[in-house]
């Protein structure tokens, strides 16, 4: 069985691909100038022309990037839900889906029926990638229930049928937070999926309950293959621990950014999340200055949709945080790859330098009594002399919490080059939303 859903498209010759993004930014930058409010102003007031957009490099510097605060902006300045970037009328519309909220008020995504059909596309390279077969079955544990409307899209009806699967088994979701545990855990026990949507957290979530029931995760959801998690990058020990917990054959990354309908997966070689360039155009930006980067640097991720014309993102600043891989993958795909490690509001300022919750992880989870690396990063002033954490430890195998608290304090003040300040709580008093770890806690803007 073929590697790839379209070997053609996912395999085509950068320079193909090149000329084919090209083409679709010039497309998609001239179309929202002409239907676009929000467009044709911002656009006027910055002097760009789209006319002048003739190669990528002018796209990159002449046309401006946007942020979501500017939609927001717009919602409260006009009354319009959209912010006055909708390029139809309402009636239109086919599917309307919310952000998570997770930097503000919710922003909107609207799709036409014609753009449903389209998105199927790239769904269906990434579920062929992720291992998704016909006859199996398919279950969801994503805890935001608004945000399953987006993953039900990509992983939806059109998608499902062109893998020859029987809808009727994959409608098992189940929102596993604390209020709803029991129900959950009989929905994925009984329905015994052979992949699953299970975020990282959700996942250590899961083993916690077991274990309080003297259950192995492996008994909870037998038969269990495949996993694919999205919401918080997944280090490579973190990916062995959990495929052990829970008897996998391999656990695939994901990352998806709502507004501009984005999707990025990795494959079984673990180097990256594919990101299909002929349905999306990913850069990189200084998180400081804006000043664009290159392969290798790590910086905001910004995207642009090339197929949504209801409601276009062109340039959108997603506030993630990560770098971009052009080489082809050793599983012979040549679009571009991402990394995504936070949000780009969590890398916290420490004695000048910059710290990511994510290289701390790398560090916890390097430690048995702390590989499952359930910690907050305390930010209490714009800038900080110290990293202050609070973070729990497994108590069946701690012998001194005092010597552990040392040693990686230790670790991090060698490899990330700041002192650390670490107070050991319970699991249970861990910031979190919902099961969901709250990896910054923003001190700054409380009150």
């Amino acid at each position: 069985m073929s590697e790839y859903w379209n070997p053609q498209m996912e395999t085509m010759k950068k320079a193909e691909l090149d000329e084919i993004k090209l083409k679709r930014i010039k497309a998609i930058v001239s179309y929202a100038y002409r239907n676009s409010q929000f467009y044709k102003e911002l656009y006027d007031e910055m002097g760009v022309n789209p006319e002048d957009v003739k190669t990528y490099d002018d796209f990159r510097n002449k046309i401006t990037l946007f942020r979501k605060d500017q939609i927001r902006d717009k919602r409260v300045e006009t009354g319009d839900p959209f912010g006055t970037m909708l390029t139809i009328p309402p009636d239109q519309i086919e599917r309307i889906h919310p952000s998570t909220g997770t930097t503000g008020a919710p922003t909107f995504t609207a799709l036409t029926a014609e753009e449903v059909h389209v998105a199927s596309e790239p769904c269906t390279r990434l579920a062929w990638m992720w291992k998704i077969r016909p006859g199996m079955r398919l279950l969801s544990a994503i805890h935001f229930v608004g945000f399953w409307g987006w993953w039900s899209t990509f992983l939806g009806v059109l998608t499902m049928n062109k893998l020859g699967l029987n809808t009727e088994l994959i409608a098992y979701n189940a929102y596993l937070h604390l209020f709803g545990f029991p129900t959950a855990r009989m929905s994925l026990g009984k329905f015994k999926g052979d992949w699953a949507l299970l975020p990282p957290d959700t996942a250590l979530a899961c083993i916690n309950e077991f274990a309080k029931m003297g259950k192995d995760p492996k008994d909870a959801i037998p038969g269990l293959k495949y996993v694919t998690s999205a919401g918080e990058a997944i280090s490579p020990k973190h990916r062995k621990y959990l495929m052990e917990k829970f008897g996998l054959l391999d656990w695939f990354d994901a990352w998806g950014c709502s507004d501009p309908f984005t999707i990025a997966g990795e494959c079984h070689v673990h180097d990256g999340l594919h990101a299909y360039s002929d349905y999306w155009t990913l850069e990189l930006i200084d998180t400081e200055t804006e000043e664009l980067l290159g392969p290798g640097e790590r910086g905001e991720i910004v995207v642009t949709n090339l197929w949504m014309r209801a409601l276009p993102f062109i340039r959108f600043g997603t506030e993630d945080f990560g770098e971009q891989i052009d080489e082809t993958c050793d599983c012979g795909r040549t679009h571009p790859r991402v990394k995504v490690y936070d949000r780009a509001s969590w890398v916290v300022d420490v004695a000048g330098k910059k710290v990511s919750p994510f290289s701390l992880r790398l560090i916890m989870e390097r430690h048995p009594e702390t590989e499952e690396a359930s910690f907050n990063i305390i930010k209490d002033a714009k800038k900080m002399n110290i990293l202050k954490i609070k973070a729990s430890y497994k108590e069946g195998i701690t012998k001194d919490p005092e010597e552990l608290k040392n040693r990686i304090a230790g670790d991090i003040k060698k490899e990330l080059g700041v002192e650390a300040e670490i107070e050991w709580i319970p699991y249970e008093q861990l910031h979190k939303t919902l099961h969901k770890i709250t990896r910054m806690v923003d001190l700054t803007k409380e009150g």
